[in-house]
């Protein structure tokens, strides 16, 4: 039996009484649905919700999301905006939470009234804030590259070509980690993205001459003999490599924070690498519609947001207009 505790003030506390079995579980099914990078990050958007929203007596799998109504959901999203969350943060959880409530309808444990009222209204509208992230400047990534360089361990080599293939192609983090030898063709430059957002896999080419030639000299380090092993590799703490061990997303993380000191320019995201690469095409004439298929989106307006143009070139642009006023002065003349 489920009930209600009303306890905390403005946000009821849902604690569930029994489990229901996988099959029947709305959040074990809504999972299941996902790709495997959704249902790792919305599982922890989820747990987070789960435990705020029942004080910490259950978490997402237990937690009866059937009993949610608007009022819950309205206050939780209020939560996590005075919590100076982004709109686009505080949305990907609405995203959790309404497609747990859908498993709720699908399964026949909310009604389809219930589901429309209490998703009605969810998101949040983006509040002008300055987006997320910079561009990494052409300068800047010569003096990535020259920390690499300098390091001639086998991470300098494999490090160089983890920046320049995620800049060149505009590869998330984790693409560049599922990357497998295979999948890179050095005579054509082609790239088979093998695991993109919403598990598509995509083609690219490295095309530019610096980014083949930083993939050649990792395949010489590395060797390219084992033709199913990831493509990067995993390097330990003495400077072999481990066969067989591809990179992890975190560590990728932590190589680029490492060359960045060492490079001793500001700190950026690894996202940033892929704003960087849509912004620098643009500023070289390449029309939205290719940087779309390049950033593999859906949709040309999220390409346009992560262009990283700085105030200089609004400036600049600005003053290519021609504004045919001739000034007080000249009429009287005339």
């Amino acid at each position: 039996m489920n009930v209600i505790d009303r306890a905390a003030p403005g946000l009821a506390t849902l604690v569930t009484a029994h489990a229901l079995a996988p099959h029947r579980n709305p959040y074990v099914v809504y999972l299941a649905r996902l790709a495997p990078r959704s249902r790792r990050s919305l599982h922890y958007v989820l747990q987070r919700a789960a435990r705020e929203l029942s004080g910490g007596a259950c978490d997402a799998e237990s937690l009866p999301w059937w009993e949610m109504r608007s009022g819950e959901v309205a206050a939780y999203r209020r939560r996590l905006q005075d919590a100076g969350l982004a709109p686009k943060t505080v949305n990907i959880a609405m995203t959790g939470m309404s497609g747990v409530l859908k498993e709720c309808w699908r399964l026949g444990l909310l009604a389809a009234d219930d589901l429309l009222r209490t998703t009605d209204g969810l998101y949040v509208k983006d509040d002008g804030r300055e987006p997320a992230g910079r561009e990494i400047t052409t300068l800047e990534l010569r003096a990535l590259f020259a920390a690499c360089e300098a390091d001639r361990s086998p991470a300098g080599a494999r490090d160089a070509a983890i920046v320049a293939v995620m800049y060149a192609c505009g590869l998330r983090r984790f693409e560049a980690c599922d990357l497998r030898v295979e999948d890179y063709r050095p005579g054509t430059g082609e790239l088979i993205v093998r695991q993109g957002k919403g598990n598509k896999w995509g083609k690219l080419w490295v095309t530019s001459t610096g980014a083949k030639l930083a993939l050649s000299d990792w395949l010489a380090v590395r060797g390219a003999g084992d033709k199913d092993g990831p493509l990067f590799l995993r390097i330990n703490k003495g400077g072999a490599i481990i066969e067989g061990r591809g990179i992890s997303p975190d560590a990728v993380n932590d190589l680029l924070r490492k060359r960045q000191l060492q490079a001793e320019i500001s700190p950026f995201a690894s996202h940033d690498l892929r704003r960087s690469n849509i912004t620098h095409l643009r500023r070289a004439g390449v029309d939205l519609e290719i940087r779309r298929r390049v950033a593999r989106h859906s949709n040309v307006s999220t390409t346009a947001r992560y262009d990283r143009g700085n105030d200089e070139e609004v400036q600049t642009a600005l003053g290519l207009l021609t504004t045919p006023y001739e000034g007080r002065e000249q009429n009287e003349r005339e």
